[in-house]
């Protein structure tokens, strides 16, 4: 809003000087500051967002090999503190005390946390599970292609600086 009245300030006064150019060139740069803004952060939130699931789902395959249900793991592990995850593991925790599926409730889980790897993640274990996996062995993997895929991603990120 405000790089929009420096624009139009500039138009008024400013439209037949040197200025001119310069001041709008500044103005359009301020006016799309709130959205570089917003997009980093959220950029970050979603890096965290990732890490924290990685944190999550290694609960929940420690809680799962003690022998616990995947439903009462996931009430159980909800209790923990992930950050930026936290809403969203107390909606999957909550939905799945009000009696929704598993398998319904993590995709539900997926699709509000916005991330691909989550997405990826919940809907490899979702088809295992249909198809009669072994729960426990299919939590290990996710967490083990999830932590690949983090540690890839880092490292890349590490060698564009570097150079």
């Amino acid at each position: 809003m405000v790089g929009i009245v420096i624009i139009a300030l500039d138009i008024v006064f400013l439209l037949k000087t040197r200025l001119f150019f310069p001041v709008l060139i500044l103005s359009l740069l301020f006016s799309s500051l709130h959205f570089w803004i917003d997009f980093f952060s959220e950029l970050k939130r979603q890096k965290i967002i990732e890490i924290m699931f990685l944190n999550f789902t290694r609960s929940l395959v420690e809680s799962v090999k003690s022998g616990v249900s995947i439903p009462r793991s996931i009430q159980n592990v909800s209790k923990k503190n992930y950050e930026a995850l936290n809403p969203y593991v107390k909606k999957l925790s909550h939905q799945i005390e009000w009696g929704i599926p598993t398998s319904k409730a993590l995709q539900t889980f997926a699709e509000d946390t916005g991330n691909k790897v989550i997405k990826r993640s919940i809907s490899l274990m979702v088809e295992a599970e249909r198809s009669g996996g072994d729960i426990t062995d299919i939590l290990s993997s996710v967490v083990l292609s999830n932590y690949k895929i983090i540690s890839i991603c880092v490292m890349s990120n590490s060698n564009k600086v570097a150079r």
